[in-house]
């Protein structure tokens, strides 16, 4: 364990990647069963069929049915106490900062053909800060 902590606490990046598990871990529902209802069945549809983008186009409720649920779910649920470990790590290894959050504001800036798109960017109010339901934009902290 010492020679892991080691190289995580002297690393310039740390990628942190899970499975489905970390989330159902906090009472969201996997893949598999996203789509697991009679609604769905009905209509012989499984979570694979409704990532078609196409449906926003064709069948816009059904696209934003699905698509609101999933949003509303990550939005409503308390991730259990492993995000803010993984959130403690990430601030005592990178000052607070998010290089993720950064990175994606570093390159949206350099895509913004808009003045309001850049201003926008730089601010507090980016949507990488707390929001207002009392979650967070953050990508460590749904």
């Amino acid at each position: 364990y010492r020679a892991a902590a080691s190289a995580i606490a002297s690393s310039d990046v740390l990628l942190f990647a899970t499975g489905a598990g970390w989330s159902k871990d906090s009472g969201l529902q996997v893949y598999r069963d996203i789509a697991d209802i009679p609604a769905y069945h009905r209509l012989g549809l499984t979570y694979r069929d409704l990532c078609v983008p196409a449906w926003l186009s064709g069948e816009p409720e059904l696209f934003y049915g699905f698509w609101g649920k999933c949003f509303n779910d990550y939005r409503e649920t308390r991730p259990h106490a492993g995000y803010a470990l993984v959130r403690e790590w990430r601030d005592a290894l990178f000052d607070g900062a998010s290089p993720a959050s950064d990175a994606i504001r570093a390159f949206a800036a350099a895509q913004a053909q808009d003045g309001e798109i850049a201003d926008l960017l730089q601010s507090d109010d980016a949507g990488l800060a707390e929001t207002d339901s009392g979650g967070s934009a953050d990508p460590m902290m749904p």
